[in-house]
């Protein structure tokens, strides 16, 4: 579940920075590539292209991506459509664009992968978050906080669990840059939490289109080594 909560603090940078205008759509065409050996002597690689839809109205907001997988390891290649993940949230406190907020949001994972590919669980989670972020002038703090309710497979149970982010960013027109480090317990009764380190940025190339890059390195052995994702973002 790592990429829900980079993706829901990602999204909630994309709210902060860029609505507000004329615009309150936009699509954003992502590739990403993974790889780890989870403290075994099998290697792991992924690499995802994902489509996402947003919309935002005011205090509220709500996105759905859909990724397509490449899956290599030990048991061969394999292809395919991912888990669609729906997402709504809204300001709690504050709005979108205050400099300091409370936003809530739910997310959930629909199971449209092929559990038999190993691209999924072949089951639905649902997962519920709470982020705050203050504007210190310098820089901007983000906390997010959340928990997931995982749907268990006809083979494997898996256990709910907590995610946690800490993100410091910065506005320097026409850059964002941000750096986080993003924690979430361990799905198996087996094998370390994982945890990472992640930094990145949006560049603005010209009204209403963005390029972000996000990179993270893996510092345990419940995450992957590392990993990197390029998109583009352009609102309607």
């Amino acid at each position: 579940m790592r990429v829900t909560a980079i993706f829901l603090l990602l999204a909630l940078f994309n709210i902060q920075l860029f609505a507000g205008g004329p615009a309150n759509q936009y699509i954003d065409v992502s590739y990403a590539y993974s790889q780890g050996d989870f403290d075994t002597d099998q290697k792991t690689r992924l690499t995802q292209l994902q489509l996402t839809y947003g919309q935002v109205q005011g205090r509220f907001d709500f996105s759905a991506d859909l990724p397509f997988l490449f899956l290599q390891d030990s048991f061969g290649d394999e292809t395919g459509l991912g888990d669609i993940t729906l997402r709504g949230g809204m300001a709690v406190i504050g709005n979108n664009l205050a400099p300091d907020n409370l936003y809530a949001s739910v997310a959930v994972k629909l199971p449209t992968a092929d559990e038999a590919k190993g691209l999924g669980t072949g089951e639905p989670d649902v997962g519920g978050f709470l982020s705050y972020t203050r504007d210190f002038n310098f820089l901007n703090l983000t906390v997010l906080g959340g928990y997931i309710v995982t749907g268990d497979s006809r083979t494997q149970s898996y256990n709910n669990i907590a995610v946690y982010e800490v993100a410091l960013s910065k506005m320097m027109a026409p850059w964002f840059v941000y750096g986080s480090l993003t924690g979430r317990q361990q799905t198996l009764d087996y094998g370390d939490d994982p945890l990472e380190l992640n930094g990145g940025f949006f560049y603005h190339i010209k009204s209403g289109l963005f390029f972000k890059v996000d990179t993270f390195v893996g510092l345990s052995d419940g995450s992957p080594d590392m990993g990197v994702m390029f998109g583009i973002v352009q609102w309607l």
